[in-house]
């Protein structure tokens, strides 16, 4: 068989006997409300379906876009999922808050920056997004899984600025279509209980990424944010996560990773959403 051959067979064949039921049992025959705050891909729906299904749950995909606030939408849903796509306009973390010689940064890479109309339909709704869930407390225990651009925006949310081009700021060619192993760099978090072995393959598709240099030079400017993966020996930031809230911000694609990968992950939004739902607080 091709390597492509294998490689697909690999990324649609899900051994029954990996994986175990959820911990969290539902109350009731109501399907866990999963939000998106863009489409999602025929890979994410398919295979978290497939996770459900082998963990005994019944999903509901909702578009948050329809809902008639941000607040509102997330008000709806038992968790969440900021999917991959288009690029994030600089205009959302080039600020004057930043550190003088970052800003500097920051503008002499802004040609790298790739505009689209995706993007520019989903910078304003997605910030606004992560800005009600990071201020309310009636959202503290709603998972989120920010996946590739989720991750990114939900850094640019934060105050985070971001690498324009991974490839004309740290001479890494850029992660289109390969496969990089991350390391888990924080054992206390969600990546570290995901993934206790320390390192697996993740998909990757993206140029851009939170500026890993910045947080690392100002710490105390963010103390509510863990970088808990890393790859290219520490260089490029791979999952992020909050102290205060379910969150898992992932750079590769859980959906396009090896079956391990991706039901580890997957597993985990839908757990957290069954307990939150079922066993803790209620929308």
């Amino acid at each position: 068989m091709k390597t492509y051959g294998w490689v697909l067979a690999c990324l649609l064949f899900v051994p029954m006997s990996a994986f175990a039921t959820g911990s969290c049992r539902p109350k009731d025959d109501r399907p866990l409300i999963i939000g998106h705050t863009y489409k999602l891909d025929w890979f994410t729906t398919y295979r978290m379906k497939n996770s459900a299904r082998l963990l005994g749950y019944k999903i509901k995909f909702q578009d948050m876009r329809n809902a008639t606030s941000s607040e509102a939408g997330l008000q709806q849903v038992d968790g969440v999922i900021f999917p991959g796509g288009a690029d994030i306009n600089p205009d959302y973390y080039a600020k004057d808050s930043l550190p003088p010689e970052v800003l500097a940064t920051v503008e002499q890479f802004r040609r790298y920056y790739k505009p689209s109309s995706e993007g520019t339909a989903r910078d304003p709704f997605e910030y606004d997004v992560y800005k009600n869930y990071f201020s309310s407390p009636q959202f503290a225990t709603l998972p989120v899984l920010a996946i590739c651009r989720g991750m990114q925006m939900m850094a640019v949310a934060k105050g985070i600025p971001l690498l324009q081009d991974v490839k004309a700021e740290l001479g890494i060619k850029n992660r289109y279509n390969r496969f990089d192993r991350f390391r888990v760099t924080d054992t206390s978090g969600i990546m570290g209980a995901l993934f206790p072995s320390g390192n697996a393959l993740g998909f990757k598709y993206h140029h851009q990424n939170p500026r890993l240099e910045y947080l690392a030079s100002y710490p105390d400017r963010h103390p509510d944010v863990k970088v808990t993966a890393t790859s290219w020996s520490g260089r490029i930031v791979e999952a992020m996560e909050l102290t205060d809230r379910p969150l898992l911000g992932l750079q590769f694609h859980p959906e396009k990773s090896f079956p391990s990968v991706k039901h580890r992950v997957f597993k985990w939004l839908l757990t957290e959403a069954c307990e939150r739902t079922h066993h803790g607080d209620s929308k």
